[in-house]
């Protein structure tokens, strides 16, 4: 009996944690990714310190919105990006998501001011200095730049390898505006395909990553 009441209150200490800030009201889901906008927020921690052999991963954000979630009348915020080059895109609990402030990381639910335990204090951030990079590959991953480009092999179009031999960091923004308008002549006849929903600022991170290969 006493070792069913112990398997209990740790049972009961595991889960108090789980799912605190999963679900959320409508006001507090658009409260969320309104902040997550004014910040243009492009990193974030994951990790839940209290749960047994959960490790920090490093989620480099290209979207984040709400939806309704499967819970009563509830909502959930979704994030997605990239994970160790690997595509991410999940609902999130706001009490395990760390974003940068100043040198170091807090709880995205202390920031908004909703009530949470995020299971440790703020600690140093650890994303590294080849974060746009890290950005720039994401949006690559996650357009449809596959469609006509690879990494090193010519293709319907030009492999990245090839395009980063031939311009440099002067022609950043002309290759920026190509990616968002499109175009052909350059490389042949076939048009390149516009992403006219890409911000500058993207398309700019996109061709330092292709550029970078160079090196």
């Amino acid at each position: 009996m006493k070792k069913i009441f112990l398997c209990f209150l740790l049972f009961l200490s595991i889960n108090c944690y789980a799912d605190q800030l999963a679900f959320l009201t409508k006001e507090q889901a658009e409260k969320t990714v309104a902040f997550l906008k004014e910040n243009s927020i492009n990193q974030a921690i994951l990790w839940c310190a209290c749960c047994n052999g959960d490790v920090m991963r490093k989620l480099t954000i290209t979207n984040f919105y709400y939806r309704l979630a499967n819970y009563e009348n509830y909502y959930e915020v979704v994030f997605e990006g990239m994970i160790d080059n690997k595509r991410f895109s999940s609902s999130v609990d706001l009490a395990y998501v760390f974003l940068r402030s100043g040198s170091q990381a807090k709880c995205l639910g202390k920031l908004l001011n909703f009530q949470c335990d995020p299971c440790t204090l703020p600690f140093d951030w650890v994303f590294d200095n080849n974060s746009v990079l890290e950005i720039g590959q994401s949006l690559i991953a996650t357009s449809d730049c596959s469609t006509c480009h690879k990494t090193n092999t010519k293709f319907i179009g030009p492999s990245y390898f090839e395009i980063a031999k031939k311009y440099n960091d002067n022609n950043i923004e002309i290759l920026a505006n190509k990616i968002i308008n499109g175009g052909s002549g350059i490389w042949g006849p076939i048009p390149a395909t516009p992403h006219p929903n890409l911000k500058v600022d993207e398309a700019k991170k996109m061709v330092k990553y292709i550029l970078s290969l160079k090196n």
